[in-house]
């Protein structure tokens, strides 16, 4: 998570399976991205836009394109 803050990762990766195809299904692109580091009350969590959805069968891997950072919520620098 802290790469993606920092805009280093422009890429997060889903393996393909029902669970993912599921969800994505259900999705049009451009759309938010809530991911949350753990599971605690005040667990860090940053929102993100996707840009785009990809499917690499030769992978196996969703492939999600990652844009603007919207939000960033319990977030320290140090990562605490």
């Amino acid at each position: 998570m802290r790469e993606i803050v920092a805009g280093r990762k422009l890429v997060e990766y889903r393996k393909i399976k029902p669970y993912w195809t599921k969800r994505f299904s259900r999705v049009q692109v451009p759309f938010l991205l809530r991911l949350i580091n753990g599971m605690r009350a005040r667990a860090p969590e940053v929102t993100i836009v996707v840009r785009a959805l990809r499917t690499n069968r030769r992978s196996g891997y969703y492939e999600l394109v990652l844009g603007k950072v919207t939000r960033v919520k319990y977030w320290s620098l140090t990562g605490d």
